[in-house]
């Protein structure tokens, strides 16, 4: 490009994005004038009797939920744009925002992360992976069932993305050596959208499964209650192992049907064909003993009750030492989530507007009529079918639908005289649970092999949110009295 061409385009208004990245397109302009208007519109309802800058913080939290959702820019900015703007209009001041940032979910993510990137530089997840082919590879059904199981406890602990870009590649593979054709394969359909699906679902088994969006639904349920209740990592455990082990089986059992899997129609390769790729990978190496020591030890000291934060950072450092770690410290820092993990040490600022302001109080007496006799088992139903549909109607927009549905539906619990803790949990696994379209960003990890469209995902993607929505609160309401956790307060 030459200098004329460069001074051109360099205007005082950047129009084509070329420093920030970001063009001003109509989109743009129509999300921050539509933020805009929701703003103003919120802020002159007449709501004294809830206090005094109840309407102007309903106007804030519903601005800015629109840009996140709507806007095309990145959710940092958002995120910045929110703790300022709170600052200016008088939600709260710098100290709060550095306090909030400083006791949020940032350095526990990116603790978690770290040490689950350890799967990704040891061949761990493809040694489990060809074990599980090898054994059950026979038959099509339960080729599905230990893709799934694999896909499911590998994001247990490992990132979702990571256990994603892993399996399908292996299932790519093991797709060409059964002659199956891209666009024409059902059980290539079958296996490509469990894979995302199941490791999802297996993302909310513990809580650094998913460090960003588990940490960040539980850090909007402690801001909304002001900080009177949150989850430890023992709760979410018991809450998230009962929770997979009722689910797993029903959600392998709607794809098989869903595209029909069967022996009639699909031949699967000889059980020999797994084990060149077993001799290839030798025998089980010390990094990966290293790795299931250091992730055994980190899970087994929050059980324990060591601070999650705590224990994250420290087996995060583990996991980069010299000698006894299995991830490059480089590396590692690249490919950290940044603008995500930003975004989880500001966005729960919005939920401090239900605390804080007679906001919680005008949505409380809303929402109450509507399901003061549901009872604690409807009420966590309701939440949760609610959260399954939006976080899906609003694509790659889960901060803000969490943000939302958790921020409203949680002080509502407190009001009733409901733990929050065992009510919301279904909520928060479902935060996470958008595969109902194939335009989300984690669905589309694998779309490049050509096996499925963006309509095969629907049907039983949204069967699988209905079946966990339904089940999720039964097995948290009927396994957490056990355990010495109320459904009362």
């Amino acid at each position: 490009m030459d200098k004329d061409t460069v001074n051109v385009r360099d205007t005082l208004i950047d129009m084509t994005g070329l420093r920030t990245g970001v063009p001003i397109t109509k989109r743009l302009i129509l999300s921050v004038l539509g933020a805009a208007a929701l703003f103003v519109l919120c802020a002159l309802l007449p709501l004294g009797e809830y206090g005094h800058g109840t309407a102007t913080a309903l106007g804030f939290f519903a601005a800015s939920i629109f840009l996140i959702i709507f806007a095309p820019i990145n959710i940092a900015v958002d995120s910045l744009l929110i703790a300022v703007g709170g600052i200016i209009l008088g939600f709260w001041d710098w100290g709060q925002v550095g306090a909030s940032f400083g006791s949020s979910s940032f350095l526990t993510i990116m603790g978690m992360i770290i040490v689950s990137m350890g799967c990704e530089f040891t061949p761990f997840g493809r040694r489990v992976a060809y074990t599980m082919l090898r054994r059950f590879g026979a038959h099509p059904a339960k080729v599905v069932v230990a893709i799934a199981v694999v896909s499911a406890c590998l994001s247990s602990c490992v990132s979702n993305v990571a256990v994603i870009i892993m399996m399908s590649g292996i299932c790519a593979e093991v797709l060409e050596a059964m002659g199956e054709k891209p666009g024409e394969s059902r059980i290539g359909k079958a296996m490509m959208l469990i894979i995302p699906t199941a490791a999802i679902v297996g993302g909310v088994v513990l809580i650094n499964g998913s460090p960003t969006g588990n940490t960040m639904a539980i850090q909007f349920l402690t801001t909304s209650t002001d900080g009177r209740f949150t989850v430890t990592y023992s709760q979410w455990a018991l809450c998230g192992v009962s929770c997979f082990l009722v689910a797993i089986v029903p959600i392998c059992l709607v794809y098989l049907r869903c595209f029909k899997i069967n022996p009639k129609n699909v031949v699967m390769p000889d059980v020999s064909y797994y084990e060149e790729p077993m001799k290839a990978l030798g025998r089980l190496g010390g990094s990966e003993i290293r790795w299931i020591i250091t992730v055994a030890a980190m899970v087994a000291c929050m059980l324990a009750g060591m601070p999650t934060g705590m224990a994250s950072m420290l087996f995060a450092a583990v996991s980069m030492l010299p000698g006894i770690g299995t991830v490059p410290a480089d590396k590692a820092i690249k490919k950290l989530p940044l603008q995500a993990m930003i975004a989880a040490g500001l966005i729960p600022l919005l939920s401090q507007l239900f605390s804080n302001t007679g906001l919680g109080d005008l949505i409380s007496d809303i929402i109450s009529p509507l399901v003061v006799n549901a009872g604690p088992l409807g009420l966590s139903i309701i939440s949760a079918l609610i959260m399954g549909v939006l976080i899906n109607l609003f694509v790659n927009a889960n901060l803000a639908v969490s943000a939302l549905v958790i921020g409203i539906i949680s002080p509502v619990c407190v009001r009733l005289g409901y733990n929050p803790v065992v009510i919301m949990m279904p909520t928060l696994f479902m935060a996470s649970f958008f595969f109902v379209l194939g335009s989300n960003n984690i669905m589309l990890l694998n779309i490049g092999y050509g096996y499925w469209e963006m309509k095969d995902t629907v049907l039983p993607g949204a069967i699988t949110v209905l079946i966990c929505a339904l089940l999720f609160p039964v097995v948290c309401c009927a396994v957490c009295p056990l355990f010495g956790i109320p459904l009362h307060i």
